[in-house]
Formats: C-alpha cells, sequence, structure tokens
C-alpha cells in the first residue's frame, strides 16, 4: 500500500529530526558529552519522562543503524510525544 509506505517513512524522519532538535537543545543549553547519550545522562534528572526520552532516542539509534525497521502509528506517535516534552523539559519549546 502507498501511503503506508509513505507514512511510515515521513514517520522514520520526524524520529530522527525530532532526536537531532533535542540534541542541538542539549547543546545550546550546555550540556556535556562526546555523543547524544552522554548529554542525555548529563541532562538526566531534568527530564520528566526520563525513560520514554531514552526509549524515543533508542528507536531513533535502531533507524539510523539497523535495515528494514518499521514502526507503527502508535510508536511513532509516542516517541514524538516524548521528545516533545524532553524539549518543553529544556525550555527549547
Amino acid at each position: 500500500e502507498q501511503s503506508g509506505t509513505k507514512d511510515q517513512a515521513s514517520g522514520q524522519l520526524a524520529v530522527l529530526n525530532a532526536d537531532k532538535l533535542l540534541d542541538r537543545a542539549l547543546k545550546e543549553k550546555g550540556y556535556k558529552g562526546t555523543s547524544m547519550g552522554e548529554r542525555m545522562v548529563s541532562a538526566g534528572r531534568l527530564f520528566t519522562k526520563r525513560d520514554a526520552v531514552w526509549a524515543a532516542h533508542k528507536l531513533r539509534n535502531r533507524l539510523a543503524h539497523e535495515e528494514g525497521v518499521t514502526l507503527s502509528s502508535k510508536v511513532t506517535r509516542q516517541a514524538l510525544a516524548s521528545f516533545k516534552y524532553a524539549l518543553k523539559d529544556l525550555g527549547a519549546l
């Protein structure tokens, strides 16, 4: 189905971009670390939904490094919501 494939691709792109946005916000707020994971650890307690943010970041890593990862629209929405909460926690939204 064509639209399903398109939705899948746009969902994956949205997750990848949201992760980039969060990393940029972490850097701008001065959180230290050589990787985004290290910066997330530095920000640690700041995140009200820490487990959800980590899950979203791990999902991004799977998308970036594994072949053929497919996301349900529910998983995509959850990940994007988690990134949104994290960006709000940082004062970036």
